[in-house]
């Protein structure tokens, strides 16, 4: 390269703001900072992500795939690619995926995929399945992809239809807001309270159901202090969960937020975060809970594996062992003060967004040298 800088393109839908938009905004502020690497943004979607790329001066188009096709995605993208010289493009999520191969393989550039959850198509035995996930598998090998998981459950799951995958969990920077409790209970309610949180997108894989069955199979009270519930995240079953919650009579016990732009704060203010889901990667929320030291409840899936056979950690879809290690924390100051500390030590071995940034920066020299 000639002492030239490599030049790297995020593509990213940017269609909203959750784990895999937060992800790759930290990693791509991070890796704007390092000398001698240019970072590039093209966006699919007006919206969080790309204001906020914008606002840390990283150099961000926008696509619009409202007035695009894929054609002329790909089209535009491939001419972005010729003007700038880039010498390697990294994807988030599955359309981006397509038209960045499509387009690397057209302009003879290394294609890079990170993969922040399951792809579609994919069952829990890593077998594909449907049309998407054949297309997805046949464009990947003919355009020579190379893929990023996020965490080794993850990585064992694509690794059969794909190949060459390398593992880097998450990052974000250490430096973690300041809880804002006040907010907090002045927005769901006064006096004193547990609060226990579920944040996250609401789609079936993430089970806002089973939080509301959690919340429910709780005591309305423990130790003087009511047990209350803040939702926060939107998606396609946010108004099934709200019709779930009144169904249950739990309207006064859980509060729905919706999306927040203080999230971060409002993660650090809970006194347990509860991730039920059926599928994780490596969970972006589980990442700032862990720096805030703020106890987890969480089914045994994806990352959450490496934290060990734990009873804050059941297996997955055994809601009764969720709701028994939630009350046992709520009960136990030591044990609660001693899990939140083990979280955030955690985090300092695995969770920094300079290590993320690290290790990627390794694999993009390595495959444009290569």
């Amino acid at each position: 390269m000639n002492g030239d800088p490599l030049r790297c393109l995020h593509v990213l839908s940017g269609d909203g703001w959750a784990g895999a938009e937060v992800s790759a905004f930290h990693l791509i502020t991070e890796l704007n900072r390092r000398p001698g690497v240019r970072i590039e943004a093209a966006v699919l979607n007006p919206g969080e992500l790309y204001d906020r790329l914008r606002d840390r001066g990283v150099a961000v188009q926008l696509f619009d795939e409202t007035r695009n096709g894929t054609r002329a995605l790909i089209r535009r993208l491939v001419r972005t690619l010729s003007e700038s010289q880039t010498q390697l493009v990294h994807s988030h999520r599955y359309k981006e995926h397509l038209i960045s191969a499509v387009a690397s393989r057209r302009c003879g550039v290394f294609h890079l995929r990170s993969s922040h959850g399951r792809p579609p198509g994919l069952s829990f035995n890593g077998r594909v399945h449907g049309l998407a996930a054949w297309i997805d598998r046949v464009v990947a090998r003919w355009a020579g992809s190379d893929w990023i998981a996020v965490s080794e459950d993850l990585a064992t799951e694509i690794a059969g239809p794909r190949s060459r995958v390398t593992v880097v969990p998450n990052g974000i920077p250490l430096e973690a807001p300041a809880p804002d409790r006040a907010t907090l209970e002045a927005a769901f309610g006064a006096g004193p309270a547990w609060w226990i949180g579920f944040v996250g997108r609401f789609e079936a894989v993430k089970r806002p159901d089973r939080f509301v069955r959690l919340i429910a199979a709780l005591p309305e009270s423990v130790g003087g202090r009511q047990v209350r519930g803040v939702m926060l995240g939107d998606g396609l079953l946010f108004e099934q969960t709200a019709n779930q919650i009144a169904a249950a009579g739990l309207t006064e016990r859980i509060s729905l937020a919706g999306h927040r732009n203080d999230a971060e704060r409002l993660i650090a203010s809970l006194d347990l975060l509860i991730l039920p889901s059926d599928h994780e990667g490596d969970p972006m929320v589980l990442l700032e809970a862990m720096r805030a030291r703020v106890p987890v409840v969480a089914s045994r899936v994806g990352s959450l594996c490496l934290l060990g056979d734990l009873p804050w950690i059941p297996p997955r879809g055994d809601e009764k062992a969720l709701a028994d290690a939630v009350h046992t924390l709520l009960t136990s100051d030591e044990e609660r003060r001693e899990w939140a500390q083990a979280l955030y030590e955690r985090f300092l071995q695995r969770g920094s967004i300079v290590t993320c940034a690290d290790r990627v920066l390794e694999l993009y020299r390595g495959s444009c040298a290569g």
